[in-house]
């Protein structure tokens, strides 16, 4: 096809070698861990003598290794119905006591303490951003790094907050919330290079963001809105999409 100009295949758990072809050397692949050829970011082609022997060298080590593998799968689900029925029970006491819900993978009241300590109970110091609904603070914890934090406003103290069970690349990944008479806020992932609108008011840094980098953003922001809309049950509707809600990690990935 010596006419094709642009090849999206992202995932669709492809496998074998790319074609040789100009399209695809600049093509839309990821997600396909079993592609390989001569393109950026994929295994080299490899000859079908190394194939054969990889895959002998799999059998062998797939027949050592199944025995002990099936045994410490049952040991680690044996060891995760105990946990889950510890944490059930945790939650439900913290509950009771005072009133400080969290959907946290951590212990929900040593993070928040965390955050309080980390911002000094939110000062201004530590605000990276405000909004109509609360201010973004920026912190960094030992137990997940950097991480954003949106507390809300008195005004939205009493919204509830659900989490995002399943995960997806272009969708910032919320590790939970907290609520109590006190505070209410977000805990998610901190996106390094910030808000969209951020960088498109900034002289210096809108120069870097060139057209194949704002494409690729583009892209980034139809997929997230696909799975919410298609994938996502039930569907969410997103309904204040603006560069200030796109923020950009380190390669401009757009969340």
């Amino acid at each position: 096809m010596i006419g094709l100009r642009d090849v999206v295949l992202s995932y669709n758990e492809l496998e074998g070698p790319i074609p040789n072809n100009k399209a695809f050397m600049n093509a839309s692949l990821e997600g396909n861990k079993g592609l390989y050829g001569n393109v950026t970011g994929f295994q080299p082609c490899e000859r079908p003598s190394s194939i054969v022997k990889k895959h002998s060298r799999s059998k062998l080590i797939l027949a050592n290794v199944l025995p002990v593998m099936g045994a410490l799968v049952l040991l680690c689900a044996f060891i995760g119905v105990l946990m889950c029925d510890k944490r059930r029970k945790v939650k439900d006491v913290e509950r009771r006591d005072d009133g400080l819900f969290s959907i946290s993978l951590l212990d929900g009241k040593a993070l928040y303490r965390d955050i309080l300590n980390a911002t000094e109970e939110f000062d201004a110091t530590f605000c990276i951003g405000q909004g109509g609904q609360g201010s973004v603070y920026k912190v960094n914890l030992p137990s997940l790094g950097s991480i954003a934090v949106k507390r809300f406003h008195s005004s939205f103290a009493n919204a509830h907050c659900k989490s995002f069970t399943n995960e997806h690349r272009n969708i910032v990944k919320l590790y939970g919330f907290c609520s109590n008479a006190q505070h209410s806020f977000l805990v998610y992932k901190c996106v390094e290079r910030g808000s969209l609108f951020s960088i498109l008011s900034n002289e210096v840094e809108s120069k870097n963001l060139d057209w194949l980098k704002r494409m690729n953003i583009i892209k980034g922001v139809a997929f997230a809105l696909s799975y919410l809309h298609q994938d996502y049950s039930p569907p969410i509707v997103h309904r204040g999409i603006s560069s200030s809600n796109i923020l950009l990690d380190f390669e401009y990935e757009a969340c």
